[in-house]
């Protein structure tokens, strides 16, 4: 009914119809809500106007990397840096229409309108089960082909695995296995479900990037999960060389919640060089979301006579998120510590401020090129 950014919810927060229907008792949603986004103002779409207007298109240069994201419905700025993982490759960060990094979705939509990527996809039943309370099912009417049933048993954890990853994957590079699954119910809080990718050859689990530290390993909560199937991504790195296999188990810390595995759809978070997209022949595109740099906002407020204290402060959050999003993606993108002080006094109602803290300190923050502000916490008295 009213469309815009309010309608992302957590789960289980549509509980109210607001018309009875006949023959319904409840209504629930069992997953997040996303998608929503608030109506471009006239000052985004001139930008985009301008963006457009004084960048022509020159056979793949710089600019024709950001109008083509520009393109995409949804997308409120993009920053590209060529050649950052060496030559021929060109790196696309994208924020949406309310300056927030993109989200899964639209990162997929860019990427697929640009430069498509490498997908390959494996059915859970088709993989090998071990262990303890795994099984095929054939019953789930929301699945592809049918899917691996993963249930509690005392007798020890439950795996499927899917060795020799590494002979369906094209070229090296970071790619995602998104893992299709859901629950009987969310409700439980103990650890359910480990998704890695282990490294064969070096014995331990790959890591997420080049060089990385972080293991290409999550540990799941039905709580995490949902009762409709829903991807959940783990990224990986994978050097060309090593063997790799897929790792899920169904850990028995949790002794109630069913698990079931669909399918795993492995994709390359870089293009395919083919030339399928919008972009030439022989180009390797990587579109990634914006990195948020949270800007958490602290202050005491002398509130003028006559104003109420709640509303100003309520305009005061929403004069420094103005700013803050007017930042997002400009050749100018730190957020100035006076520029914050600035926005809460110009607020009707604010008499004076002190002890203004930005991020804890009292110095600009430094936001890098691919990065976006998004406020965070403020905490005004």
């Amino acid at each position: 009914v009213e469309p815009g950014a309010s309608g992302n919810v957590a789960a289980g927060t549509i509980t109210i119809l607001a018309q009875p229907v006949a023959g319904i008792t409840s209504v629930n949603n069992v997953a997040t809500t996303s998608g929503g986004l608030d109506e471009e103002d006239d000052a985004s779409l001139l930008a985009r106007y301008l963006q457009r207007v004084r960048s022509p298109s020159a056979g793949g240069n710089k600019a024709d990397y950001v109008n083509w994201a520009m393109e995409v419905p949804g997308v409120g700025g993009v920053f590209v840096v060529p050649v950052r993982d060496g030559p021929g490759t060109v790196s696309i960060a994208i924020i949406n229409t309310n300056k927030e990094p993109a989200d899964q979705a639209l990162v997929d939509a860019v990427q697929n309108y640009i430069a498509p990527p490498w997908v390959n996809e494996k059915e859970a039943e088709t993989m090998t089960l071990g262990g303890y309370g795994t099984s095929i099912d054939t019953t789930q009417t929301d699945d592809t082909g049918d899917s691996v049933k993963m249930v509690y048993d005392a007798s020890g954890a439950g795996t499927i695995t899917h060795a020799g990853l590494q002979s369906i994957l094209q070229q090296p590079g970071i790619w995602q296995a998104r893992v299709r699954v859901k629950v009987d119910s969310n409700a439980g809080t103990a650890d359910l479900l480990q998704v890695g990718i282990w490294n064969v050859s070096a014995a331990a689990w790959a890591k997420t990037r080049p060089s990385g530290t972080v293991d290409a390993v999550v540990t799941l909560k039905a709580s995490d999960l949902a009762t409709t199937f829903g991807n959940k991504i783990v990224e990986f790195y994978w050097n060309g060389q090593d063997q790799l296999e897929l790792r899920i188990t169904r850990l028995t810390t949790d002794t109630t919640t069913t698990v079931w595995v669909d399918r795993v759809v492995y994709r390359s978070t870089f293009s395919k060089d083919t030339g399928e997209g919008k972009a030439p022949i022989g180009a390797r595109v990587t579109v990634e979301p914006a990195t948020a740099v949270l800007i958490n906002v602290s202050a005491t407020l002398t509130i003028a006579p006559g104003y109420n204290a709640d509303s100003v402060k309520a305009a005061v959050r929403d004069n420094i998120a103005a700013y803050i999003k007017s930042l997002a993606f400009t050749s100018d993108n730190d957020v100035r510590y006076v520029r914050i002080g600035q926005a809460i006094l110009d607020t009707p109602g604010v008499q004076d401020y002190s002890n203004l803290t930005v991020n804890g300190g009292t110095t600009n923050v430094v936001i890098g090129d691919q990065e976006v502000a998004v406020l965070g916490t403020v905490n005004l008295t």
